[in-house]
């Protein structure tokens, strides 16, 4: 048996395998206990939409998403008219789900600083 010398090295931390890390703090819906299901969803489904879209080079865009239902466009409806100042950035939200090719970076940014605002508001 080898002896090794020096000091002992740090355990690396395991992690479970096939679930990588968050890019960034995921935001909690705990302020937002007062809003409805509506926007909680439709906010958690943008994030993942822009963060797909950020992360997916430009030739591979078109043909990202499922195309949307009703079912999605009444939710982001839904969520517009229960918190009137999301309505913006929720139609851009809605834009980048129709057409991931053709969305705009800045319109993107401007609408995710649009939802960080609101929700720093809301606390």
């Amino acid at each position: 048996m080898e002896e090794t010398k020096g000091p002992k090295q740090p355990r690396a931390v395991s992690r479970k395998r096939g679930i990588p890390p968050a890019p960034f703090p995921l935001p909690t819906f705990e302020a937002l206990e007062t809003q409805t299901e509506a926007v909680r969803l439709a906010l958690w489904q943008s994030l993942r939409n822009v963060l797909t879209w950020a992360q997916t080079p430009p030739e591979n865009r078109p043909g990202l998403f499922w195309p949307p239902t009703e079912h999605v466009a009444a939710r982001l409806a839904a969520a517009a008219d229960a918190v009137p100042v999301l309505a913006d950035p929720l139609s851009v939200f809605d834009a980048l789900q129709s057409s991931p090719e053709a969305a705009d970076a800045t319109a993107i940014a401007k609408a995710c600083n649009v939802v960080s605002e609101w929700a720093d508001r809301c606390g």
